[in-house]
């Protein structure tokens, strides 16, 4: 596995039974049209081939690295990444993410032309990975709830996808280990209190899985997101359980998740091509 001395970004990808989803996202990296970034994976001890399916990208990509977690737990795996990272910024991604083709560009170039307002946490837009209309709306939720946390005490660092110069996560410690749910709101309140403000890419970057919503149903996952956010406006803590990694959940139910997917990494291929021809 091959490193770059000092890329700009190191994207750090836990997984857990992700042999269907992560060929997904690593295949939007490899067609990234700026490549200064290096990919780590950090499998929680799969059961399936998720190793053997990321370890397939080392030509496409690289400055890829596999590595297999001591501990199964979300926030403690980016932790593991993020020690072996050579990148200025960190990049923590689900491993059901996929990347608009751009993004990685789009990235630099807020970084780069925002230089006098510091920018050291940044979110982006996301979209949802079907075309339903209650998909989308959701995603539009999602978005308008981020955006919407920085007028408040709380400000909210999207799970899905969060970007953190590496000096201001090093000087906070990284994530909680150890937390089962809630890192993300545990993590956004930790930059604040050092007083770190989010900032926020307007412009739709990732495609957003929404599997868990399917499977467990929208009104469950509404209830314990609000639930979440109650717990943490009342108490300044976040909520720490009630969360399970890993693809082995999904694989019961089919979803059409993997083919909206699919198609819409083509679609936005096509139209790249068809835009620079």
């Amino acid at each position: 596995m091959a490193h770059m001395e000092k890329p700009m970004f190191s994207i750090v990808i836990p997984a857990l039974n992700e042999e269907t989803f992560l060929p997904l996202l690593l295949t939007s990296l490899s067609e990234q049209t700026d490549k200064d970034f290096e990919v780590i994976v950090v499998d929680g001890q799969s059961e399936d081939k998720t190793i053997a399916v990321a370890k397939k990208f080392t030509e496409t990509l690289p400055h890829l690295t596999v590595v297999t977690s001591p501990v199964r737990c979300l926030p403690d795996q980016r932790n593991y990444g993020a020690s072996l990272a050579h990148g200025e910024w960190f990049i923590f991604s689900d491993a059901d993410n996929i990347f608009l083709p751009y993004a990685i560009a789009q990235m630099k170039r807020y970084i780069t032309t925002h230089k006098k307002e510091k920018p050291k946490l940044i979110a982006s837009w996301c979209q949802a990975d079907s075309e339903l209309v209650s998909d989308s709306l959701i995603a539009l939720f999602s978005n308008m709830v981020t955006e919407g946390s920085l007028s408040v005490k709380h400000q909210f660092t999207p799970g899905p996808l969060t970007i953190v110069k590496r000096s201001v996560f090093e000087t906070i410690g990284g994530y909680t280990n150890g937390l089962r749910w809630g890192e993300d709101m545990d993590f956004g309140d930790k930059m604040q209190k050092a007083g770190v403000r989010l900032s926020i890419i307007r412009e739709v970057l990732y495609v957003w899985s929404m599997r868990r919503l399917r499977s467990e149903g929208k009104i469950k996952f509404a209830q314990q997101a609000v639930r979440a956010a109650l717990h943490m406006l009342l108490t300044n803590k976040a909520l720490t359980k009630g969360y399970e990694m890993g693809g082995q959940l999904y694989k019961k139910k089919k979803t059409v998740n993997v083919s909206v997917m699919k198609r819409l990494t083509v679609d936005i291929k096509k139209l790249l091509e068809e835009v620079f021809e």
